[in-house]
């Protein structure tokens, strides 16, 4: 990895932090203790808690860490019910998905009041949804669903979001824990 993106996975990493130094997170790390303590602002609070985030705060977490995913090519697992801006309009998306049977992924977005689904049928999906971004220009976040298929054919289904709705884009074959984004739109497997 040259110098160009460790720097901004630095970066993306005290952004992340900062989040939680904000909220009084009292850090171990003497990197962090170091860096924060500094700041005028920074304040421990013996009563942090994550689970008074706000669903912004938490979406900005995931969004980083999707970020700093992407930028080492690899997806990110996101669990279901994770509220983000998935199609990156300024608004926040709840992502719902299951496995009703042994053939079928299920995902839906809901915004609001309005919930958009996308159904793929595939032989003993993985039950697991992953983040990432395959093209850092097009402005879509893209969702990779694993397929362990009947006899060892692995295929990743991708799917980009955009408008609130789901745009299928690929399948490859392989598995999500073997995939390389390039960020220019390839997707490599070993």
């Amino acid at each position: 990895m040259d110098d160009q993106p460790v720097q901004f996975l630095a970066k993306l990493d005290l952004a992340r932090n900062e989040i939680f130094a904000r909220a009084g997170y009292k850090f171990t790390k003497d990197y962090y203790i170091d860096y924060y303590g500094k700041l005028a602002w920074y304040e421990q609070d013996p009563g942090f808690s994550e689970s008074k985030f706000t669903d912004v705060q938490r979406a900005n977490i995931t969004l980083i860490r999707v970020a700093e995913s992407a930028i080492k090519g690899l997806p990110f697992e996101i669990k279901s019910g994770t509220k983000l801006d998935y199609d990156q309009d300024g608004a926040l998306e709840t992502l719902t998905f299951s496995s009703p049977d042994e053939n079928h992924m299920n995902l839906k977005i809901k915004d609001g009041s309005a919930t958009t689904p996308w159904s793929i049928e595939c032989e003993m999906p993985s039950k697991k949804v992953y983040l990432g971004d395959i093209d850092f220009d097009d402005g879509i976040l893209d969702l990779f669903v694993d397929e362990f298929g009947p006899s060892d054919d692995y295929m990743v289904y991708v799917a980009g979001v955009k408008h609130k709705s789901f745009h299928q884009r690929n399948t490859a074959p392989g598995q999500i824990g073997k995939l390389k984004l390039d960020g220019k739109g390839a997707i490599s497997t070993s």
